[in-house]
């Protein structure tokens, strides 16, 4: 089904072995009893197989059993092109969970390795793939386990599953690096705040550390420099002052950082910078009524007084 027809030279074949001295089969003779007593119609494996195949169906007609259909699926090769094998990494379905792959993105991901669908697409659920799926649409060439690709298509289904089971998917690394038991608000916010920058489930670890601990020590020796900017001290400044005038919710504390531009007159990188430094220890991160939501009025006034006491001791140094 796979390779069109495929021709063997019968002189090649001999008589050839069956049962071995003490009795039992070998595994062409085995392989061909077990079909056919299960009623297999379709037999599906390696093209390493291929060449057995010819000695199975001389078995299959001698005892008058039905001939199954055959086909001959191409190998999974590493990307240098060599047979997958356990120096290339991960190689089981176990290996893959535990590196924090979601299973809907690794059934995706296995489909598509030396099969496509006419449409080219490449997101598909598990009921479309089951529909979509045909044997003439399988390549003879070797499928290539490229494992940044699937890296990329196991964040594509991070960024679009479902929050509740997402927490569910990432509870058991938060648990063991936080104690965080259960998937109430908080941890929905903190999921919902880092999943844009997680390739895998286990990477909330990291990447959530920062609403869990506090980390000044851990700020970067170019983020501390953007700290020590005049302008970001004014910035951390009025926001401390005026954040208990501040409902902690999302509408409220989205108005006031949009408005700190105007009122301060100052680029907004010097002032949306040194407040993400100061809360979430690193320029980068998630959205800064994210942080403040998250972290709360209180935290986020500790934070801010830390940041501002290390800007005025360094001044004064």
């Amino acid at each position: 089904l796979v390779r069109g027809d495929v021709v063997f030279n019968s002189n090649e074949f001999k008589d050839f072995v069956i049962r071995r001295s003490n009795g039992l089969p070998v595994y062409n003779y085995a392989t061909v009893i077990d079909d056919a007593l299960m009623r297999i119609t379709h037999v599906i494996r390696a093209e390493e197989h291929l060449s057995n195949t010819p000695k199975q169906i001389l078995i299959f007609e001698a005892l008058n059993f039905p001939l199954p259909t055959f086909a001959h699926i191409s190998l999974i090769l590493a990307p240098d092109r060599t047979k997958l094998s356990k120096r290339h990494g991960a190689t089981s379905l176990g290996q893959f969970r535990d590196l924090g792959i979601l299973p809907e993105a690794m059934f995706n991901f296995l489909a598509l390795l030396g099969w496509s669908p006419k449409d080219n697409r490449e997101f598909f659920t598990k009921e479309e793939l089951i529909e979509l799926f045909d044997l003439s649409n399988v390549n003879k060439a070797p499928a290539i386990f490229d494992f940044e690709k699937l890296k990329w298509m196991n964040h594509k289904y991070i960024l679009d599953k479902d929050l509740r089971s997402l927490c569910d998917e990432t509870l058991p690394y938060l648990k063991e690096a936080y104690n965080v038991s259960d998937c109430r608000e908080r941890t929905l916010l903190i999921i919902d705040a880092v999943r844009g920058n997680m390739n895998f489930t286990k990477d909330v670890v990291p990447f959530s550390k920062p609403f869990f601990k506090r980390m000044f020590e851990s700020i970067s020796e170019n983020d501390l420099k953007m700290l020590l900017d005049p302008e970001a001290l004014k910035a951390l400044e009025y926001v401390l002052n005026n954040i208990d005038n501040l409902e902690f919710v999302k509408d409220e504390v989205e108005n006031f950082l949009n408005s700190l531009k105007d009122i301060l007159q100052i680029l907004g990188k010097k002032i949306y910078h040194p407040l993400r430094i100061s809360l979430f220890y690193s320029r980068n991160g998630p959205e800064l009524t994210k942080i403040f939501l998250i972290l709360g009025k209180d935290e986020v006034k500790e934070r801010l007084k830390e940041a501002v006491s290390f800007i005025k001791k360094s001044i004064q140094g």
